[in-house]
């Protein structure tokens, strides 16, 4: 007990880190080195060495992840067991124009580490068996840390932040050592910025960003949202100033802002009136700025705001798309378990295969923009991944009556332990409690009852000869067996 009492008791120093360039984090966001510290704290008490503190240190190295794919929105109950070192992976697509929140329900009682990692920019997973069919990015040691709850966490905690760049993210969870307990993980993605025409939605755009124009000459640098005339247009950032209000020729009426805090510029144009007058006022998202029209060279068409967002001041054009669209942000709630996360429950189905992950589908909505601002075509990387594919096969044909650890669910899906360490994911409706009319036998010898199968196995009984055992379920050539006084362990 002394050794846990040191090991709870380390603390983390916060070292807040430079704000990173390839996302727009808050501060209290930014990376820290509280987990470092942690290891370091750990290390200098000699705890490191110890075959917790090894197995601790390990579980939480991005290089030997083997990360569960999320789309969003996601949502997964899962129990950590504290006498075993873990740590929880995701792997998640960050798009442009999204905000991504990642969010913890962990026990009250334990401390826990949340951080988030960048992989490089051209990565991008197999569309069919998943992260886990090629090689890791991560495990080359290709990752940066982008953002970190700080510090040692308790109970509900999150981090958000919105990538400025199109790539992927691996999410760490990981309690302190000897702590765990069930936690609930949301990872939800969502238009950063706010829909400028109440009353519609992003079925009202007609023209996207990169649609030819001028016999093609040129290219769409914005999209066309369409609505009556006199319909109220308002600010979508809340962190802008007005630049300019005036008039242009292709544009009309124009109103543009600058948005100090992922630095774009915001241009509306063909606006009817313009109810915003002075130049450098700060405005909060919501706020009416002017109302649909069609001025400029958009007389001959009806009524619509073409809205533009450009990096800097005139910069490059960017698809307000994905800034724009709002996403479902409802994840799918982890079904009913037939037994508390931690307990053992039995394969009911024949032939059940044991999946990395399960299928998935993100409800992010993809831009119909098959050009860049150049009018270049767009490669496939560009669009986000709507679908995830089953991950690999971890075990397959798994018997009737085969036991597993309810460790976790993700909306209809049981995640499992093997009694093997193998982990993965199979439907919910091939898994059953334990109860029910199982068969018992008398034994012929004492026998002794383990815990676990394999690694350091702890005895938690000897069985008299001729006593009476109850069989839950068997693996591979172990039974779990329940003696006559309630204790249940592990018989080769």
């Amino acid at each position: 007990m002394m050794t846990k009492a040191i090991i709870i008791g380390l603390t983390a120093a916060v070292l807040i880190a430079g704000c990173a360039t390839d996302e727009v984090i808050p501060e209290r966001f930014e990376p820290d080195a509280s987990y470092r510290e942690y290891l370091r704290a750990m290390t200098e008490l000699g705890m490191k060495d110890s075959r917790i503190g090894a197995a601790w240190a390990a579980a939480g190295e991005p290089e030997s992840a083997s990360p569960v794919r999320a789309a969003t929105p996601f949502e997964e109950r899962r129990f950590l067991d504290p006498r075993e070192p873990q740590a929880l992976f995701y792997l998640v697509e960050g798009v442009r124009g999204h905000r991504l929140d990642v969010h913890i329900d962990g026990p009250a009682d334990a401390g826990y580490f949340v951080d988030v990692f960048r992989l490089p920019e051209e990565y991008r997973p197999a569309a069919a068996g998943g992260a886990q069919d090629e090689p890791h990015p991560w495990a080359e040691g290709l990752h940066e840390e982008a953002a970190s709850a700080g510090g040692v966490q308790h109970g509900s905690s999150h981090v958000y932040f919105e990538p400025r760049r199109h790539r992927y993210y691996l999410v760490r969870i990981q309690p302190r050592v000897l702590e765990g307990g069930e936690f609930t993980i949301q990872i939800i993605a969502d238009a950063a910025l706010a829909w400028p025409v109440p009353g519609t939605d992003h079925t009202a755009i007609w023209s996207p960003f990169g649609a030819p124009r001028d016999g093609g000459v040129r290219v769409h640098h914005g999209v066309d949202i369409f609505a009556p005339r006199h319909t109220p247009l308002v600010s979508i950032s809340e962190e802008s100033y007005v630049r300019q209000v005036g008039q242009r020729d292709r544009g009309g009426n124009v109103v543009s802002m600058i948005d100090r805090k992922r630095d774009l510029l915001l241009y509306y144009a063909h606006l009817e009136d313009q109810e915003v007058e002075l130049q450098g006022q700060t405005i909060p998202a919501g706020t009416e700025i002017g109302t649909m029209g069609n001025t400029g060279n958009a007389i001959t068409t009806p009524p619509h705001l073409h809205i533009g967002i450009y990096e800097g001041s005139w910069g490059r054009p960017v698809d307000p798309w994905y800034f724009l669209v709002a996403l479902d942000t409802e994840p799918e709630a982890p079904a009913a378990a037939p037994v508390e996360l931690g307990e053992y429950v039995r394969v009911a189905a024949a032939g059940s295969r044991l999946y990395a992950y399960p299928g998935q589908s993100s409800s992010i909505i993809p831009s119909p923009a098959v050009t860049d601002g150049r009018g270049d075509g767009l490669p496939p990387a560009a669009f986000p991944q709507r679908e995830i594919a089953y991950g690999e096969v971890r075990r397959d044909g798994l018997s009737p009556d085969t036991v597993l650890q309810l460790v976790g669910i993700m909306h209809s899906y049981a995640k499992v332990l093997a009694p093997d360490g193998i982990r993965g994911y199979l439907p919910l409706s091939a898994v059953a409690s334990l109860e029910g009319d199982n068969a018992g036998f008398t034994l012929d010898d004492n026998t002794t009852l383990f815990e676990r199968i394999g690694g350091s196995v702890v005895p938690v009984a000897v069985a008299a000869q001729g006593s009476r055992l109850r069989d839950l379920g068997s693996y591979e050539n172990y039974r779990l067996v329940q003696t006559e006084d309630g204790v249940t362990g592990w018989l080769h």
